[in-house]
Order: C-alpha cells, then structure tokens, then sequence
C-alpha cells in the first residue's frame, strides 16, 4: 500500500483514459531519490486490467550511457523490426519513425511505455523522447517519464526536452515527502519515534522503509548502516553475490551470476528475504539504486575490480554488442585493451544515433588508455574526437585536439592525415572568428594536399577554399574553386565532397543571381540527407535560411529554420543550432517580433557568451535590440559583438554593427566617430554586389548628412527612397516586406499624418528611443495630442526578467542563501537554484554578486 499517493495515481490514471479515448499522454514524474517514483509508476501498472501493455525501459548510471538504452529495453520486449533495427545500426530517424508507426496501430492503442531515470539519459534517449513526444497525439498510448529533478538543472538537456514537450498533452507527477502522520501508519514507535524517523529520513519514502525494515529497535544513523546490516545477515556466499550484482548499474543478466554460482538462484533469494535484490524476467537488479550504491561503495577495491572483470568476460558472450556496458566495465576492471576495443566502438555506436555528447566521451576514455597504441591510432581517435567536440559546438579543445594530430601525423610522414588536419584547423579557426589562421591553414592543406596521388584530401580542400571565399563575399572566386572540388568529386563518385562543395557553390550562386534561386543549395540538402551527412545537411540548412533572411525572403527563411532547427536538434549539433537560432532571432528582428528574437537571443547568449562565431549573429541582434529599445548597456553588447566578428573578414557580419553604430548615432543627436568606415563599408558591399547591405548603409549614411547614392542595382524600398526621394513608395515595400521598423523610417520623411503614423508604429514596437525622437521633432512643428512615451516594461526590465525572477533577484542583493530564498518565496531551494541560474544567463553574469552589478547598472529594479 502506497501512502499519500493517491492524487498522483490519480493524475496518471486521468492522462491514461484521456489517451485511450482521445489523443495520447505523456506523464512527467519527478522528484529525488526514493521518493518513490517507480512504486508509484508500479502501482499504476498493476491497476490496469491487461498488466502486459506496460512496456519498461530505463537508464542507468553509467560512465557513459547506452545510447538508446531504454528503447533497446522496450525493443526487447516488443521483438520484430523495431529490434532488427537498434540491433543493425539503422539511423535514428529511421528508428524513430518505426516506433511511431508501431504506437500509431490499432493492436497498441492502450499501451503504457515507461521510460525510468532519464537524468541519466543519453541524448540520442533525449531526442527520442522529443521527437514521440511532440508526436504522440497521433497514438492512444500513454508515454511515462521519469527523473530525478534535482539533478536536472537549467543547463541540462532534459530541460529542452521538457520544454519542447506539448503541454496540453503532458501532466507532471511530482510525489512529495511522507507526512508524520504518514510515518507514524508505519510503525508502533509512537509520535517521537516518528519525528525522530522523519528528521533523519527528511520523510523520504525508501529511506523511511529501509530504516524501518532494518529497524532492531533503535533508528540506525543512516540508511546505508541499515543496508549493509541486512547485508550482514545473509551468507558469505550470498554477499559475493550481493557485491557482484551491485557492480552492475541497472540490471544484471541471471546468466552472469550463474557463471560465478553455480546455486545462483538460491543466493538471489537468500538476498531477496533481506529485501535487497529482486529478480524480473531473467535478470536481477537491486530494490533501488542507492541499496545497489551503498553495497558497492562498502566492497573492498579489488574485489569490485575482480567483479568487473568477470563481468566484462559475460557480457562478451552474452550481450557482445552492448558496446557501452562493455565500455565501463572495461575501464572499472582496469582493462586499457579491452577500454580501446570498445569505447572507439561506443563512440561510433553513439554518433551514428545523434548522441555526439557521449561519443565525446567514449573517445576521451579510449584516449586515456592509449598510452599501449602506435602513433597513427592515436592519431585517429584524436581526429574522432575533435570531430565530436565540433558538432558539439566545443571549438576550442577541438583545435588543440587537431593541432596534436596534426604533430603526430607530421611525425608519421602521413601527408593525407596532415592535409586532412589542415583543412579542419583552417575550418575550426573559421569557427573561432580568426580568419587570416583560417586562411593561412587553408593554404597549407591545398599545398599539401595538391601533393598527394590520390586527390581526393585536395577536393576537399578546394571546397574548404571556396567556403572561405564564400563567406567573405568573394562570390565569383569560390564559384570557381567549389568547381574544381565538384569535378575531382563526380569523378570519384565521392559524395560527400560533392555535397559540401555544392553547398558553397550554391550559396555564392544565390548571392551573384538575387532574382533567382539556383537549385545547388537544395541539391546539397538532398544528397546530404539521403547519406546521412548530419554537418553538411546542417550546413545546408544554415546557409539556405541564412541566405533567405539577408534577401528579406522570410517566408522561406522561416521553412528553412523551422526543419534545420528540428534536425540539428534532434542530432546534438549545437553548434548549427544556436548558430540557426540567432538567424532566426534576426528574422523575428526584423520583422517586428522583437520579444521573440529577445528569447531566441537569450537562449544563444547563456550558451556561446564569448567571441565564438557561433554567437555572433545573436550578439548582434542583442546590441540592435537594445539600442532600438534603449535598454542601458547597448555599447557593451555592441563591443562584443564586434569584438566576435572583427577578425572576420566578413561584410555580413561587420555591416549590420556598422548600420547599428551609425543608428546610435542618428538618435542621439551626436557625431559619428568612425563615419569613414562606415563609408568604406558601404564601397564594400558595392563592389561585391551585396544589394541589400549597401542600400541600408547608404540609408544611414543620407541620414547623417553624408550624400550618398551606392551604385548599381538597389532593392525596391532603398531605391525609392534614396533615388526616387519616394518616401511612401519605400514605407510600401517595407510593409510588403513585413518590416515595420524600416517602413516607419520611411514614413518618417514623409508628411505630417506620414509621420504621426511612424510614430505609432514605433510606440508598437517599443522603439523608445526613435518615437521619442520623432515626437520631439513634430512638438516642433506644433502638432498637438501626440500620444506619451511611457517608459515600456522593457526598459525597467532590459533583460527579460520573470517577476519570480525580479524576486530572487532582490534577495540576492540581500545576500541571503538559497534555503533563505526559498523559505522567504514558499519554493524549494532546488527552485531557487534554477532561477538564480536563469538570472545569470540572462544578465551574462559570471556570479551572483556579478548578477546584482549589472541590474542595478541596467536600471533594472527588482522592487517593481
């Protein structure tokens, strides 16, 4: 019997009757350790009438986890193609839609998957679950989840999961601390018996019942001492067994035991009288983690290794693609061979599913152990890693990790591997805003690599050079170069130099022909996807939403975003995906959805808050966002935006703080310290034909008092005004476009009802700075009943503070701890932490103390 469990049996039970007669449910329980989330899953299951529609997988404390663990689980019971599936290595994707189609049937309408411990969840796991998640309405299936959420903080990926999770289809079950009266139900120990059990257990259920099932009459001091003294009370044999079991996270195969025991069963139920082990469908596991913990932490050291060894040698057999159990218990036996046979192994396993997290670590764990390695293997697993750490957006020690393979392979005399390491240092140091090391290495690959008799290494490097010149706007020269990558590429059939340097050919494509959509870009998409080239298709994706936004064509922008968004994603490539997210933070920019790109720039700054690439596009909207909305710090997020891009090389980036510097400038009234550049920026963007850049330029430019009429083709709205001095002609297009900042600038020159209706527009937008501007300007002319600038909520709040967050944020300028926090708010210091940590991210602070500084430098006022 459950105690104080029943509004939460409750809430599951209503998520699953609305899942058989409507659309499907996820349940998302959480709460500590022992609070009883599996007892209460348990008692669900075994009050529905066919017990056998309840399908089990879970996660388990690994060094590194199983990728799609828990689905191999639920696999394992289900048989057919879903497991020749997992079982074969099929991409996830594929995977992911055969579960779908499998849930979608009429024979699983019903049915209940248990998805336990997904704190300890790879991302492949993570990305599962999203993707059933935001899809499971198409089934009548009940999808449960379960955590521990005190080790689910901010910046753990569950939260984006959570997050992303439908929530009109998703009910929380958190199940709370037992009550005294609770406690005192359980025992005749009377009411200090009790209080004494709940001070020392805090009322959490599993210890509660330990201390009491361990109970002699006294309260033992911890919940461990009660464990190991029921261990104490069964044979020596059966705590052999006992310390074997416990070596295994998780569950242990019966077969293991069997091999060490030859009166295994026996001895599994010896413990089980104890109340330790349990045994389900041919495997044995402990009652609960910490049981399992408290056995092995009391084992003596060579024992465990011992133990961990055997069971490496029984997984061999039993389970011998089970590459990540192998994995730990390799490293825990001490065995570096068998490390290096099965983490390089694990790594790929993971990769291959989208969990590049964990293929990160796998490699560093096969690299610890690689002292008994030739250089040349060494070599490899280095350039596997540094892969890995580059997908995951880790730049920095992915440079390291290149150049130490790049020294090594000099060593060896392996020109092919130097070349290769050339050509990723020169893409990494890209990626780190240092375009002349990009370039410089750049060169090096193509001499090296023009060397070499197979020429396969000198495509690749021609592409490379040709996404340089790409990305600087050199758009004719990397035609050029990405042609010569495309001949030696269709020529070997090699399709994967094909599809990257069609990307960049395609990308130049569209900036040399605007009028039309040259179909390279797309080709590379394509080919991309159907073999499976997770960077290159979310390079695709990039740069066909990129380009989209910068041609104001954000209908298709917004396509391009939302699926390369989803897939980057769903695979763990962050670095694509917070790259796509200040793009699109960009497209809600302009387009007037200024709280929206403000949330997609938060999300980007708490992440990549240095001078990564990654970030730039976000930091650049920030310091537009702030400047247009004239929130305090604007000239701080301006130098690090520029700081992030001045290495660059690149008009892109450079132009849009260009626009924003001389903006500053326009409204307040004050001189341009660097007008030259601005200038010499707008003769760049003309002379590589970038229509859109130097047409905004020569806006701010006029508007400055500079004449400036750029040369050549304009687009529509900066010809009307700048040419034709056609101010409702420009405000037309504007509005066409959907950008309604620009559209009031046009306005703004125009009559006066032209101008009342700027400032309007301006007041909507929370454009303070510019609407202030121009009200002072038809004061001035003697216009009356103009509306008031009121100071909007943004100003007394820059950052985006929730007001729970207003709150925290003022005790922490009281100095008070978390507990203090939470007594004060009626949360739980848990709470308090995560909220202090979203204050961080938001405010870019380094630390609390650091956080309250720059509130009260923003103007911020928590007291409001």
């Amino acid at each position: 019997m459950l105690l104080e469990r029943q509004s939460c049996l409750d809430t599951i039970s209503k998520a699953y009757t609305q899942a058989t007669t409507g659309a499907g449910r996820i349940g998302l329980v959480s709460g500590e350790a022992g609070i009883g989330k599996t007892s209460l899953i348990e008692e669900f299951a075994n009050s529905l009438e066919n017990r056998s529609d309840v399908y089990w997988g879970g996660c388990e404390a690994l060094f590194v986890a199983r990728p799609l663990g828990p689905l191999f689980d639920i696999a394992e019971q289900l048989g057919g193609r879903l497991l020749e599936m997992l079982r074969s290595g099929a991409d996830a994707h594929s995977i992911y839609d055969q579960f779908l189609n499998l849930i979608e049937a009429p024979d699983f309408a019903g049915a209940v998957f248990v998805f336990e411990d997904v704190h300890w969840a790879d991302n492949a796991t993570m990305d599962f679950i999203k993707f059933v998640g935001r899809r499971i309405k198409r089934s009548h299936c009940l999808l449960l989840v379960s955590y521990r959420d005190d080790e689910v903080g901010p910046g753990h990926p569950l939260q984006h999961v959570i997050g992303d999770l439908p929530r009109d289809l998703t009910v929380r079950v958190c199940p709370t601390a037992l009550s005294l009266e609770a406690i005192a139900r359980l025992g005749d120990f009377g009411v200090s018996g009790a209080e004494t059990i709940l001070k020392t257990t805090g009322g959490n259920p599993f210890f509660v019942q330990e201390l009491l099932s361990g109970s002699d009459g006294g309260v033992p001091k911890t919940v461990s001492d009660t464990i190991l003294a029921k261990a104490s009370r069964i044979s020596d044999q059966a705590r052999l067994l006992l310390n074997l079991v416990s070596v295994v996270p998780g569950k242990c195969e019966l077969a293991l035991l069997e091999t060490a025991f030859p009166d295994a069963l026996a001895l599994v139920d010896a413990c089980a009288e104890q109340g330790l082990l349990v045994a389900e469908n041919g495997f044995i596991k402990f009652r609960h983690e910490l049981s399992r913990l408290a056995v092995e932490d009391a084992m003596p050291a060579g024992q465990r290794t011992r133990w961990n060894a055997h069971v490496l040698a029984g997984l061999e057999t039993l389970a011998p693609t089970a590459l990540a159990r192998l994995a730990h218990h390799a490293d825990l036996a001490g065995n570096g061979l068998a490390v290096l046979q099965y983490a390089p192994r694990a790594a790929k396993q993971s990769a291959r599913f989208g969990a590049h997290r964990e293929a990160v670590v796998f490699y560093r764990q096969a690299l610890a152990r690689a002292d008994t390695l030739d250089d040349l293997e060494r070599a490899r697993l280095l350039e596997n890693l540094a892969f890995e750490m580059y997908l995951t957006g880790n730049i920095p020690d992915a440079i390291r990790v290149r150049k130490e393979c790049l020294q090594l392979c000099r060593s060896l005399g392996d020109d092919q591997g130097m070349a290769r390491a050339l050509r990723w240092l020169s893409r990494l140091h890209w990626f780190a805003g240092k375009r002349d090391k990009a370039d410089d290495y750049a060169e090096q690959a193509l001499a090296v690599s023009g060397q070499l008799t197979d020429n396969s290494e000198y495509a690749m490097a021609c592409s490379n050079r040709a996404q340089l010149l790409m990305l600087s706007n050199e758009d004719e020269s990397a035609v050029e170069w990405a042609n010569k990558a495309i001949d030696i590429a269709r020529a070997k059939k090699d399709q994967e130099t094909l599809a990257h340097a069609l990307n960049n050919l395609g990308t130049a494509l569209r900036r040399l022909e605007p009028d039309s959509e040259p179909p390279e870009l797309e080709t590379s998409l394509e080919l991309s996807l159907d073999n499976n080239f997770q960077e290159h298709a979310a390079r695709a994706y990039t740069n066909l939403s990129s380009t989209s936004v910068s041609a104001r064509r954000y209908d298709a922008a917004a396509k391009y975003l939302e699926a390369g968004l989803a897939y980057t994603s769903d695979r763990d490539l962050d670095s694509w995906y917070y790259y796509m997210l200040g793009w699109r933070a960009r497209m809600y920019f302009e387009t007037g959805d200024w709280d929206r790109a403000s949330n997609d720039v938060t999300a980007v700054v708490s992440v990549y808050s240095g001078t990564s690439l990654i970030g730039s596009p976000a930091l650049t909207i920030l310091a537009q966002l702030r400047l247009r909305r004239g929130d305090p710090d604007y000239q701080g997020s301006w130098e690090r935006a520029m700081n992030a891009v001045a290495g660059t090389r690149e008009l892109e980036r450079i132009a849009p703080l260009m626009a924003t510097k001389a903006e500053h400038a326009w409204l307040s009234g004050t001189v341009m310290d660097d007008a030259n550049r601005l200038l010499e920026t707008c003769d760049w963007a003309e002379r590589v034909g970038q229509n859109w850049i130097k047409g905004e330029l020569g806006m701010w430019l006029n508007k400055l008092g500079v004449k400036k009429d750029p040369g050549g083709d304009l687009p529509r709205p900066h010809r009307c005004l700048l040419r034709d001095r056609d101010w409702s002609g420009a405000a037309h297009a504007w509005t066409e476009l959907g950008c309604p900042y620009e559209a009031a600038l046009a306005l703004w020159e125009g009559d006066r009802p032209a101008r009342r209706k700027a400032l309007h527009i301006l007041l909507e937008l929370g454009a303070v700075p510019a609407a202030a501007k121009l009200s002072k300007e038809l004061r001035a002319l003697g216009v009356k009943n103009l509306p008031a600038i009121a100071r909007s909520s943004t100003r007394d709040n820059p950052a985006g503070l929730t007001n729970r967050q207003l709150q925290v944020l003022d005790a922490l300028s009281e100095g008070l701890s978390d507990a203090e926090i939470a007594a004060r708010l009626f949360i739980s210091p848990r709470t308090v932490g995560h909220h202090v940590s979203a204050i961080l991210g938001k405010l870019e602070a380094d630390s609390r103390t650091d956080a309250v500084v720059k509130a009260r430098n923003m103007g911020i006022d928590s007291k409001n």
